[in-house]
């Protein structure tokens, strides 16, 4: 896991996210939430939004508040340069005061 773990680094470094997310998950059992990392530190927001469920649902005792929320965070954004007001509005909405300052900043583009 060592090694795939370092060649997921440079993938994500030469910009293969989606690489890196697949070589990790291949290598088994424990890396859905570094795999989940190589996604949002790669800036692939679609897939860490559709890893996150995935990832709480079978290890969300190793994702941290500061991962699941910075996901959380930028699905937000996501939703909003998408123009999907009601998905924005329920992320801001689970982000509690974050996601009130995010409607308040990006509400009206929306």
């Amino acid at each position: 896991a060592g090694l795939a773990s370092r060649y997921a680094d440079y993938l994500v470094l030469a910009g293969q996210v989606r690489q890196a997310v697949l070589t990790l998950l291949a290598v088994g059992a424990g890396v859905s939430v570094p795999a989940l990392q190589c996604c949002h530190v790669g800036q692939d927001r679609d897939l860490a939004h559709k890893m996150m469920p995935l990832v709480m649902e079978t290890d969300r005792d190793s994702v941290d508040q500061v991962l699941e929320e910075a996901v959380m965070m930028e699905t937000a954004k996501l939703m909003s340069e998408l123009g999907m007001k009601k998905a924005f509005e329920y992320y801001c909405d689970k982000l509690g005061r974050k996601g009130e300052e995010l409607m308040l900043e990006l509400g009206s583009k929306v």
